[in-house]
């Protein structure tokens, strides 16, 4: 469907996009995701946006739900924020993006359609198989520090590499990567 149809739907035709929208921001918050995994599908199967246009989209609402939940974390009294880990992933996501931005131009959108099925449910399993986190690392283990944070590059350029292909903030591939493969963090 083009733009001008899909905006002569009118204002009440979209009017369901603002709960829509607070209801994948809160559960994109709780998941430390961005909401990209919901709100691509809605917008894709529900408001008949292409594909490529619906991640486009999606990706401006992880941004927003990023912003908005890491802002509120960072204002606590006690954040459960690690900063080198943070450095860590940003520097792998701004990598992994690139890489990410260049395949997403090469690929078909059907492709895409069956690699973001396939990713859903791979990152599903993951999480569902997986144990508990990590308890930390006792002081004096520099080594297991540092391999853990390289792991986290690693880790941030697969969640950066998703990002566009998929139009999901990438917390899909980080948080299950961390919470399960990195648990010294």
């Amino acid at each position: 469907m083009s733009r001008p149809a899909r905006a002569a739907g009118g204002a009440g035709a979209r009017a369901w996009l603002v709960p829509a929208g607070f209801a994948i921001a809160f559960l994109g918050s709780l998941c430390g995701i961005g909401g990209g995994l919901f709100a691509v599908p809605l917008l894709h199967y529900l408001r008949r946006i292409p594909l490529k246009e619906a991640v486009a989209t999606g990706l401006v609402l992880v941004v927003a739900t990023t912003a908005a939940a890491t802002g509120a974390e960072a204002l606590r009294r006690d954040p459960d924020l690690d900063w080198p880990a943070i450095a860590a992933l940003v520097l792998g996501v701004l990598a992994g993006t690139r890489l990410g931005y260049r395949a997403s131009e090469r690929v078909n959108v059907r492709v895409l359609r069956v690699i973001f099925v396939v990713f859903l449910a791979a990152a599903g399993a993951r999480l569902v198989a997986g144990g508990s986190g990590g308890t930390g690392v006792a002081e004096g283990e520099a080594l297991v520090r540092a391999s853990a944070y390289l792991l986290a590059l690693l880790v941030g350029i697969g969640g950066g590499f998703v990002t566009p292909l998929l139009g999901v903030g990438g917390g899909l591939v980080m948080v299950p990567g961390l919470f399960l493969a990195i648990p010294s963090l």
